[in-house]
């Protein structure tokens, strides 16, 4: 047998060598290129899922919060002329479904290089709240009412009827816009563009409304606020572009309409729980109906030119400015629609009259010396003029009192001007890099603001800000470090200021009780002198071939040396790492790792009595929050058509206050709150197994276990008497969701 195949295999090389001494190599026939993959423009995906639980904080952020099962759909489709074709025409579109929410609809059709035009839908749900509770009837409307049965009381642990009349509220608002756009090129160079977009929020978000005097136990009263705002927005636009000068003229506008300009909310008290309010029963149900005021209408106007030329090939000016005029004329609520209080004294206007005219501009000029300097400067200026007009308003306090009907004129704390607050920023950056060798880069940069405010405490401020980098790429990683130290000093803190410019001169005139009710050494931290330092750095490194490390940190430490009382000083503390790992094209591993604290000390002062100085009515809180990130994710190309992922993550947040008591009078005893916890952890399979090049089966299947252990979340509708609540309870779930679906492209 052996010879047998020896002897066959000689017959059939034998003549095959002797034809080969006649065989030229440049006739052998080639073998057939092989295919490149195919490159597809267009998908579809449909498939089935199913969720283990309902759960607004599950889907807080637009997916989905309700158990059971759930379809979804994506599409995608784009059709261009090949570029040998002598068409230019083109069109594509895409469309994406999740549960019963549509999410987005797009589609667009045009002409390569003459003009296109676009429409779009698109939807999201904000989930907040699917454990809040309210006794109030009417929810959605603009006008609540309490049961024909209320039963009411001093104190919201004595309101019996409420067990059997607050009922479940689901607190969350869609929002969902459409729009449209169209480009066309009338010339070469020029570009014209009109947007279009309608946006309407509809829904329910947590709000509270205050009953009563801040003297005289106010109390709180939590209620759903309805959501129904609609918006719009248009631009038109010119713009030019060529190898020295590109530049864009705009105008833009918008407005926003508030279908329900405000809420009626009665007031479930009939009392404070000590001095009874100025009006006595009327200030308490059934009699007193509050009245809170939502966003009001309000539109505005903006005309815009940006820019840049090439002054030259290594130097480039950049400039952008703007003038904008927003307007807010609403017309005013009454002072009250308690009809059983005594209101004498009209509103001075119909409306505010609301006007503010901001202009802004900039200038940034980029410059490259050589190969080694480089250097970037530029100036902003920001006025923003606030031309409302001041009146004065003699208010009800809480809808709890009458008018103030002073014997002299404007001599009530309830009679007091409107603020309107404007500000002027300027900023200059200058930023000047060398490069030291081909791979190192140094630099140095500098910001200075600097801003002026009205009506306010401080009425200038100036920061410096100096930033110094260095930078370095070298065979297998790069590493950098910065180093910034920052200074803000700001003209005299005068604490009086907003006070006594929102209320009468004959009020200030009747005695020093009358002045400024703001402690005189407490400083505001955005407007009190700080001087800040910060640290960061990172660095990334091949530790072997396919194995990829990277890490970064800061540290930020801010220092309030004049403020005696307010915050303190805080720092901030960043440090993150990752691992990435690719091995033979087949199988990619990642982690990662994150850490950040933020710590703040703040000293406050028990106003007792007139000794603003004693030591003893001094306490200090200081707070500390962490955060502890990390994550694996594994990506297996099992087969050539099998594709397997794993991908976990875990967040543990804490948050500690701890408040110091003063002894100085047990009203100021104070109790260590409870540390604040929120821990996430999350765990994902999937996978892909593509039955052919353009059709793929899919599959998912997702865990999350979550904890929120949070003091604020008093799962009570009553914490205290002082205080009708939602009711609340902290999220903690386990959730599991699997999906599975079918893909094609084409």
């Amino acid at each position: 047998m052996q010879r047998l195949r020896k002897l066959l295999l000689l017959g059939v090389a034998w003549p095959l060598a002797a034809a080969a001494q006649d065989f030229d190599l440049s006739e052998a026939p080639t073998a057939p290129a092989k295919a490149p993959p195919l490159a597809f423009a267009s998908s579809i995906e449909g498939g089935l899922g199913y969720q283990s639980l309902d759960s607004f904080y599950f889907g807080r952020y637009g997916g989905l919060a309700d158990k059971g099962p759930f379809g979804f759909f994506d599409a995608t489709v784009s059709q261009r002329p090949g570029w040998d074709s002598g068409k230019a025409n083109y069109w594509g579109g895409h469309a994406s479904f999740n549960g019963r929410d549509v999410r987005n609809v797009d589609g667009f059709y045009g002409v390569q290089g003459k003009w296109r035009v676009g429409a779009s839908y698109d939807s999201f749900t904000r989930y907040i709240s699917d454990s809040a509770k309210t006794p109030f009837l009417g929810v959605s409307t603009g006008r609540l009412t309490l049961p024909s049965d209320w039963q009411t009381a001093v104190s919201s642990l004595l309101f019996r009827s409420l067990p059997g009349a607050a009922a479940p509220v689901d607190l969350r608002v869609k929002w969902q816009t459409v729009g449209g756009d169209y480009v066309m090129t009338p010339r070469t160079g020029y570009e014209v563009r009109l947007h279009f977009d309608h946006r309407h929020r509809a829904g329910l978000k947590d709000q509270y409304i205050t009953f009563g005097q801040e003297m005289l136990n106010p109390v709180g009263v939590f209620f759903p606020q309805t959501v129904e705002y609609d918006s719009n927005h248009a631009t038109v636009s010119l713009g030019f572009a060529d190898k020295t000068v590109q530049w864009r003229a705009s105008y833009e506008f918008s407005a926003f309409h508030n279908n329900v300009p405000a809420m009626l909310v009665p007031n479930p008290y009939n009392r404070s729980t000590g001095i009874p309010w100025p009006s006595g029963a009327f200030a308490g149900y059934p009699f007193a109906v509050g009245q809170y005021s939502l966003p009001p209408d309000n539109s505005a106007h903006q005309a815009m030119l940006t820019g840049g030329i090439a002054l030259t090939p290594v130097m480039r000016l950049t400039a952008k400015f703007a003038y904008t005029i927003q307007r807010q004329d609403e017309p005013f609520l009454p002072y009250t629609t308690n009809p059983n209080l005594d209101v004498r004294t009209p509103l001075p206007l119909t409306s505010a009259n609301a006007e503010i005219r901001r202009t802004y501009g900039n200038l940034t000029l980029t410059a490259r010396q050589g190969k080694s300097v480089d250097l970037v400067a530029s100036y902003t200026y920001d006025d923003r003029d606030n031309r409302t007009p001041r009146s004065l308003y003699n208010y009800v306090a809480n809808d709890v009192q009458d008018q103030p009907q002073p014997i002299v004129f404007g001599g009530s704390r309830y009679i007091r001007y409107n603020l309107p607050h404007s500000f002027t920023f300027q900023q200059a950056k200058a930023e000047v890099g060398y490069r030291l060798t081909p791979r190192t880069r140094l630099s140095v940069a500098y910001t200075g603001d600097f801003r002026t405010r009205t009506y306010q405490e401080v009425s200038k401020t100036d920061e410096q800000t100096v930033r110094a980098k260095a930078q370095t790429t070298f065979a297998k990683g790069s590493i950098w470090i910065a180093q910034t130290f920052a200074n803000r000093t700001g003209s005299d803190y005068l604490d009086y200021v907003p006070w006594n410019a929102s209320h009468t001169d004959q009020y200030l005139a009747q005695g020093p009780q009358n002045q400024s009710i703001e402690y005189g050494l407490l400083r505001m931290y955005h407007l009190a002198d700080r001087r800040r330092q910060e640290t960061k750095g990172g660095a990334t490194y091949d530790l072997a071939t396919g194995l990829t490390a990277s890490m970064s940190g800061g540290f930020a430490r801010d220092r309030y040396s004049r403020s005696l009382f307010g915050l303190l000083r805080s720092d901030t503390l960043l440090a993150d790492g990752d691992i990435t790992y690719v091995f033979q094209k087949s199988l990619t591993a990642s982690a990662f790792y994150s850490y950040e604290r933020i710590r703040s000390v703040q000293k406050g002062y028990f106003l007792f009595n007139a000794n603003e100085t004693n030591p003893a009515q001094a306490w200090v809180s200081a707070s500390r929050d962490t955060v502890h990130s990390a994550g694996v994710r594994l990506d297996w190309q099992a087969r050539h058509n099998l594709k397997l992922g794993l991908n976990t993550t875990l967040s543990r947040g804490r948050t500690n206050i701890v408040t110091e008591s003063t002894a100085f009078t047990p009203l100021a005893t104070s109790t260590p709150l409870p540390d604040a916890l929120a821990n996430t952890y999350n765990v994902g399979i999937r996978g892909e197994y593509a039955v052919r090049d353009n059709l793929s089966l899919r599959a998912g299947y997702t865990f999350e276990h979550h904890v929120t252990d949070d003091w604020r979340y008093i799962s009570s509708l009553t914490p205290v008497s002082q205080i009708l609540g939602s009711g609340e309870i902290a999220p903690r779930y386990n959730a599991h969701v699997v999906w599975v679906s079918a893909r094609t492209q084409f």
